[in-house]
């Protein structure tokens, strides 16, 4: 599971902010800002809403890498 830091270093790579994620992952921005807030801790949350935040920065054209733990641009993804 990626990290607080990793899901806000990638969404601001991606130029998003928090409601525009939210929005596009169909979950409530108070989710996102809570799985945010869990820092370098793995985020927490339905295995579901992660795994949609996750396809929304990917399309975006960002990915979170493991080793080491951060984040990185792989190109724009089809809308």
């Amino acid at each position: 599971l990626p990290t607080g830091r990793q899901l806000r270093a990638a969404r601001a790579l991606a130029g998003l902010e928090q409601r525009q994620v939210a929005a596009k992952a169909k979950i409530n921005p108070a989710t996102l800002h809570r799985m945010e807030a869990c820092e370098d801790k793995p985020v927490r949350g339905h295995a579901t809403n992660v795994a949609r935040i996750i396809e929304v920065l990917r399309k975006a054209g960002v990915e979170m890498t493991d080793e080491p733990r951060g984040v990185r641009l792989i190109g724009r993804g089809k809308p």
